[in-house]
């Protein structure tokens, strides 16, 4: 049933839709720029329900249009919410994901005698090839991490910053060792910038542990210890996503609300 409802959702926002829906405004400007009747959390919890499900087909076409589908859901939300807003975790870490595949894909496709050239070439239909795109989502998924940080640091919690730090860099790098494939080929390269963000992100996170209490570094070790940190990252996606039929009932999402007045965040803890 709720599939169902996901691809009418999505059957709407794509030009089905009838009259006589209001459009509504949230966060990151009019209606107009979402171009749907369909509220950009509904739109963007349709588009990542049918992805996902695409997804566990694992087959070439199925993943390549779950990939599709999610870079369109994060154009929606960085149009709906503003750049470098959290609110786009969710359907970014879903991006990573998808993308991984496909470039594990394409890598496989291409054959080990390939090597790192599959990131130079043409993905399908003329597309840069899944590891380039990877590379791009990832930059962007960190340029979240690093303004969430920020938002840490501002407020005296170093504690929160370094579990952002390293359960994104869990998370990630994971994501990038799969996109190399069972073929070993380099399809997670791309232009780098997704590697030299992960460094960075690390080397803060090395300075900032110095930060910490004796309490607070044992947690993160603990962390660590016991494989918390994606699992971190992704509650952290949860906490930002908004209800669905949030704007219809007047549900305020704290976390979203708190990162638009420029608030202090609840803190992060495994």
């Amino acid at each position: 049933m709720l599939e169902a409802q996901a691809e009418a959702v999505l059957r709407q926002q794509r030009g089905v839709a009838g009259t006589g829906g209001a459009l509504v405004v949230g966060p990151g400007g009019g209606a107009e720029a979402r171009g749907s009747i369909t509220p950009v959390p509904e739109r963007l919890w349709a588009s990542r329900n049918v992805a996902n499900n695409l997804m566990r087909f694992g087959e070439p076409m199925q993943v390549g249009e779950a990939v599709g589908m999610l870079e369109e859901a994060v154009s929606a939300a960085r149009q709906h919410y503003g750049a470098d807003h959290p609110a786009q975790l969710p359907v970014l870490l879903d991006l990573v994901a998808a993308l991984a595949a496909a470039a594990a894909n394409e890598a496989a496709a291409a054959g080990p005698e390939a090597g790192g050239q599959q990131a130079q070439g043409g993905g399908a239909e003329g597309r840069p090839p899944a590891a380039v795109r990877l590379d791009v989502a990832t930059e962007e998924l960190m340029a979240l991490v690093t303004a969430l940080c920020d938002r840490y640091q501002s407020a005296r919690d170093p504690l929160s910053c370094v579990l952002l730090l390293e359960a994104a860099g869990a998370e990630v790098g994971a994501a990038l060792r799969a996109a190399q494939g069972r073929s070993g080929a380099a399809a997670a390269r791309g232009g780098g910038g997704a590697a030299a963000a992960l460094a960075a992100a690390a080397e803060l996170a090395a300075e900032l542990m110095y930060a910490l209490k004796p309490p607070e570094a044992r947690a993160v070790m603990t962390a660590r210890r016991d494989g918390e940190l994606p699992r971190l990252l992704r509650r952290l996606a949860r906490d930002f996503t908004e209800e669905l039929g949030a704007y219809a009932a007047g549900k305020r999402n704290r976390w979203v609300d708190a990162w638009n007045r420029r608030e202090k965040l609840p803190p992060l803890r495994p």
